[in-house]
């Protein structure tokens, strides 16, 4: 893995949106994703850079409905199997630990909003945003035993497009993305002119 932590994390997630456009999302790449995050994570850590601890963290957040369909499936045969035992020590993640890397972004995203010019936190304004509207559907999975839960897709991405944030709009007739040209349900006015719309 290349020293350069900011290049890593943008190949990481450049192959994830590559996936998204091409149809080619599964739950064994969003494994690798998961796993590749959690490994640089750790490398950010050892390193002391929080703009990409922050990075990180939010990113790992949103895996988390991915992640949690797949992990609560296990944890069914687990079940039907009477296999008993902590998460973590069955080798799966539990909902807590993605809330644990959701706090050490927003710490580390505070950190950097100290020291770093506004315009270098940007990415991560919106990168927070995003992983805010999964928090509160983690912390219910937590609540129920720090299980992950069979209905849980369209719930936390129901939760996710509720986010709130400073522009998003109301559904409408005319939610046209400026970019794609879509409708889409909610559109994020574009930060410096206030008039295009955007999906993303």
């Amino acid at each position: 893995m290349p020293d350069n932590l900011e290049f890593c994390f943008h190949s990481i997630t450049a192959q994830v949106w590559h996936n998204k456009c091409t149809g080619q999302e599964s739950v064994a790449q969003a494994l690798q994703l998961v796993h590749r995050l959690t490994a640089l994570l750790e490398q950010a850590q050892q390193q002391g850079s929080d703009f990409c601890i922050a990075q990180c963290g939010y990113q790992l957040v949103t895996c988390s409905r991915a992640y949690g369909m797949w992990a609560s499936g296990i944890q069914g045969i687990q079940k039907m199997f009477s296999v008993g035992g902590s998460l973590e020590g069955e080798g799966l993640l539990p909902p807590s630990k993605f809330l644990g890397w959701l706090q050490q972004a927003t710490q580390a995203h505070t950190r950097c909003q100290a020291v770093l010019p506004l315009q270098w936190t940007e990415e991560l304004k919106q990168r927070r945003q995003e992983s805010m509207g999964f928090k509160a559907w983690l912390q219910r999975q937590q609540l129920q035993g720090d299980l992950w839960q069979q209905a849980e897709p369209q719930q936390a991405q129901a939760e996710a497009g509720a986010a709130p944030g400073k522009y998003l709009l109301p559904s409408g007739d005319s939610n046209l993305c400026s970019g794609c040209g879509e409708i889409h349900p909610h559109l994020q006015l574009c930060g410096g002119c206030k008039q295009a719309r955007y999906c993303r």
